[in-house]
């Protein structure tokens, strides 16, 4: 998610630079890199403020917020009924929304 106008590297599509949160999907096999290193390279990103994951194999999403102090903090939903708040795009969604479609929640 971008606010205001994107900004790519080469006028590509693959390489935003200035993105406000970003979303990843856990699978079994990216699990630790994108909770590791792919997130350690995140940070250098100045424009960030959020990084959400989302877990394919459980009900779990862990909403990574940037505070005033430059810390990032960690809040977990794992409940079916839980509301995720998105604060950088100022955005509620209910875990049933965001596991739609998938066995978890049927």
């Amino acid at each position: 998610m971008v606010c205001g106008k994107p900004e790519t590297r080469e006028n590509d599509q693959y390489n935003l630079l200035n993105p406000v949160l970003l979303i990843e999907v856990l699978s079994p096999s990216t699990n630790n890199y994108d909770r590791g290193l792919k997130f350690d390279r995140y940070k250098d990103i100045p424009s960030l403020k959020e990084y959400v994951l989302v877990d394919s194999v459980t009900v779990l999403v862990e909403v990574y917020l940037l505070n005033e102090q430059g810390l990032w903090e960690m809040k977990k939903y794992d409940n079916r009924e839980d509301t995720v708040a998105l604060s950088s795009i100022s955005v509620e969604m209910n875990m049933t929304e965001i596991y739609e479609g998938t066995l978890m929640v049927e």
